[in-house]
């Protein structure tokens, strides 16, 4: 299974697919994707479709993926060319490779259930379907019996162009069974809203096992929008979640998404604290070119961020106090296995993300596959023109950083592209050398580490956007 979520030359971009591969041929395959101006399901062709490894050793080196389908608004004549950097035998880490997108997701061996169960969090974002192309973003949590998505039990927020609205309910739902390849399609109605642009979507979804879906908006509905995201399946842990079970867990994301100023990076660390009136904590930063702000949460226990949580697994960030901002506000949907779904719900930025329980103090010494993307400074029409790149890394004893990536930037491709960072402080800032073709020096990056093999980050100076994820296959 594999997704990419990135930009093309349309706008927004999101890709979810499955291919077959046997003695290392492409033998069969299907993938969903979207774009501003439609999208459609795709058929996979053996003929022209390829994987080859192209440096390091099989099930830890680099590999270069091209599939065929055959759809001429895709890559080069309906050929998408993918450059791989593998974690392990069964995850890697990929980037378009080709001079028609810049994006960037997974591939990731599948295991996929006979029949959908139990709850599942999801988020999707994007744009909706009017000319001003409004960024939205969607949230919730579906309870999923087999073919049938209970009503009563099911909940979403949306922060679209025209209102926030929490805590809402579908009035009509559908989902299909997984076909061979995993792709399961879901339509969702929701009730009475604010939001006139936001109407009946549906959703194509590839399932990775019974706990991981990758999301694409791309059927034929009534909202019309460009949105990608991930689901979560929440397994025995549907329904149990209380404020005793999560108190004390931080989780970490890293995303590009939208304020009032435009492209935004969106990250950091959303924490529920103990204590009184249950105190959010953490840090939250937000840049825009523009304005450039990381602040703590509950600095002092002055800025009054509050969580609650209910039983469905869905958490309410309130009054998250940013530098330059009204106060922010964010759900978080967890699946009670360590990871969780971020939704931003305020009237200043829109994001939708993966996060990830922090359990560690991030990293030692070791080899990493790294995974970036982003935006350069603006162009001389004003354009913010979008990159992406996967690469192996290796930290030292000082957390300092040598590799390279394959490198996607609009009319080039820079194979092996060289890069370096240093880190002065394992919990801080850190600067790259390398992911900036506008700036021959180092950029500032947040550090936000996961565990002992896996951290993520977003660029915190002015030159331009990215976010960027780094994983070892084990605690190194």
């Amino acid at each position: 299974m594999y997704h990419l979520f990135g930009v093309n030359g349309n706008g927004p971009y999101f890709v979810a697919g499955a291919v077959t591969v046997s003695a290392g041929l492409v033998t069969d395959g299907e993938q969903d994707y979207t774009d501003p101006n439609g999208g459609a399901t795709d058929s996979i062709s053996p003929n022209g479709s390829s994987v080859a490894l192209i440096s390091g050793t099989a099930g830890t080196g680099q590999l270069e993926i091209k599939l065929n389908t055959a759809d001429t608004n895709l890559g080069n004549n309906g050929v998408i060319t993918i450059r791989a950097n593998q974690v392990t035998a069964s995850h890697a880490y990929i980037s378009e490779f080709d001079d028609t997108a810049s994006a960037t997701g997974s591939l990731d061996l599948q295991t996929t259930p006979a029949a959908m169960n139990a709850g599942w969090a999801f988020v999707v974002s994007g744009i909706d379907a009017t000319s001003d192309e409004n960024p939205i973003g969607v949230g919730g949590i579906l309870n999923v019996s087999g073919s049938s998505i209970n009503l009563g039990t099911s909940v979403y927020d949306v922060n679209g162009p025209n209102a926030v609205e929490q805590k809402q309910g579908f009035t009509a739902s559908a989902i299909s069974a997984p076909d061979k390849f995993g792709r399961v399609t879901i339509s969702l109605t929701p009730g009475a809203t604010q939001n006139t642009d936001f109407k009946q979507f549906g959703l194509s979804g590839y399932l990775v096992n019974a706990n991981r879906m990758y999301l694409v908006e791309d059927l034929n509905d009534a909202m019309q929008g460009t949105m990608g995201g991930y689901a979560l399946g929440q397994g025995a842990n549907t329904g149990t979640f209380t404020a005793g079970n999560v108190a004390g867990q931080q989780y970490a994301f890293a995303t590009i998404g939208a304020d009032s100023i435009g492209i935004a990076t969106i990250g950091g660390a959303l924490g529920m604290g103990s204590g009184s009136g249950n105190p959010a904590s953490g840090v939250i930063g937000i840049n825009d070119l523009t304005n450039t702000s990381v602040s703590p949460i509950n600095n002092g226990g002055n800025s009054g961020g509050t969580w609650t949580v209910d039983s469905t697994g869905r958490v309410t960030f309130s009054n998250i106090v940013n530098q330059y901002t009204s106060p922010l506000g964010f759900q978080l949907y967890l699946d009670g296995n360590g990871n969780a779904l971020v939704l931003g719900v305020d009237d200043f930025e829109v994001c939708g993300s993966i996060a990830f329980l922090q359990q560690g103090d991030g990293p030692n010494a070791g080899s990493y596959a790294l995974s970036a993307q982003g935006f350069a400074a603006p162009d001389q029409s004003g354009g913010l023109p979008p990159w992406s790149g996967v690469g192996p890394v290796t930290l030292d004893s000082n957390l300092n950083w040598t590799g390279y990536t394959d490198y996607t930037f609009p009319g080039t491709l820079t194979p092996s592209a060289q890069l370096s960072a240093t880190t002065g402080n394992p919990n801080g800032i850190f600067h790259i050398t390398g992911l900036d073709v506008n700036n021959s020096g180092s950029d500032g990056w947040g550090y936000y580490p996961v565990n002992g093999n896996k951290v993520v980050s977003f660029e915190i100076d002015g030159n331009q956007l990215g976010i960027l994820i780094i994983e070892s296959p084990t605690p190194q």
